[in-house]
């Protein structure tokens, strides 16, 4: 599988499930059952938290079953790697908004 980086949308979750999805393509970038998760408690004997969705917005990268957060500044240009096009083609009026205008 090749490398492909996504936006990350806004998580879901509902009971116990939780999932995030890339919020230009739809690719699943968090899938858990947190009610299946093992989670050691923090070392002040508080409960962990278990797995978490990316934040969204962030950029990140997927190969096969590993996946990584990509840093990037905004403003400048997405990589070539990543599902959303660097630009955008214009916005062509249709002719139903020519006629409105």
């Amino acid at each position: 599988m090749l490398r492909r980086v996504h936006i990350a949308g806004f998580p879901v979750k509902v009971g116990n499930q939780g999932r995030q999805l890339c919020a230009w393509c739809g690719a699943v970038l968090f899938e858990a059952d947190h009610a299946r998760e093992l989670v050691a408690p923090n070392a002040d004997g508080t409960p962990g938290q278990g797995s978490q969705p990316w934040e969204v917005g962030s950029l990140v990268a997927v190969d096969g079953n590993t996946s990584w957060s990509v840093p990037h500044e905004d403003g400048l240009p997405l990589s070539e790697e990543c599902c959303a096009p660097s630009t955008l083609p214009p916005i062509v009026a249709t002719p139903l908004e020519k006629r409105m205008n």
